[in-house]
């Protein structure tokens, strides 16, 4: 068992350099190489250039404050309320009644939370202008699609049985 466990993470090793090095070797669109250092760094030039106003970056850090304040105590009480979860699920009768009882309230909490980011997101997308916001949905929509071509390499790789 020692040694299937070694060679799966010798393979897993290999792989994730493997695919460290096709990033290196083939950047998107012909654009020059970027690291996951100068990644960060052009995240934080795209919403620098967004060019916010002090008003706006005032509203942004307000609204950021309020999120934070109301999402903080959920945090808490869901990671609570999972403890809870994980005890009853690791006694020896287990009590479906209150699995259940715990299942809707961390639903309950989840859709709390939910609610709470989505209004946090209008109330964002209000602060912009329409041209920031449509420069975001852009950057959106090509950050999107490298992650999907992404995670269709790695679901081939991974969990194509065909290629096997």
């Amino acid at each position: 068992m020692k040694t299937l466990h070694m060679k799966t993470s010798l393979i897993t090793i290999f792989l994730v350099s493997f695919c460290s090095s096709i990033v290196y070797a083939s950047p998107p669109h012909n654009q020059p190489h970027v690291s996951p250092t100068h990644h960060l760094i052009n995240i934080i030039n795209f919403f620098t250039d967004l060019e916010l106003s002090p008003e706006q970056k005032s509203a942004f850090r307000e609204l950021l404050t309020d999120t934070h304040s109301e999402i903080t105590p959920l945090l808490e009480e869901m990671h609570g309320l999972r403890t809870e979860m994980d005890e009853l699920l690791l006694e020896e009768d287990i009590d479906e009644v209150m699995v259940e009882k715990k299942i809707l309230d961390i639903a309950a909490l989840k859709s709390s939370m939910t609610a709470i980011a989505l209004t946090a997101k209008l109330d964002g997308a209000q602060i912009l202008t329409p041209e920031q916001r449509e420069s975001i949905f852009n950057q959106k929509v090509v950050w999107k699609e490298r992650f999907l071509g992404w995670r269709k390499l790695l679901a081939k790789l991974f969990f194509d049985r065909s290629a096997r």
